[in-house]
């Protein structure tokens, strides 16, 4: 649906959840400006912050209970 609408497309890596697993989706830019405004600044301020081989880590839930 979101390849479907022009929102971006899948980058082909996976993260799971629970039982689930998701698809990871690259945003085209213009369309996370449009919708986050200044928390997309944020971001991309954290994203360069990182070195190459980094990546963000994730945390269910679950884990912060």
């Amino acid at each position: 649906m979101l390849e479907e609408e022009g929102f971006g497309k899948r980058t082909g890596k996976k993260r799971q959840s629970g039982y689930v697993v998701y698809p990871e989706f690259s945003f085209r830019e213009e369309v996370l400006r449009d919708c986050t405004n200044e928390n997309y600044e944020q971001y991309l301020t954290w994203q360069e912050a990182l070195g190459e081989d980094e990546e963000y880590l994730t945390v269910s839930y679950r884990s912060l209970l």
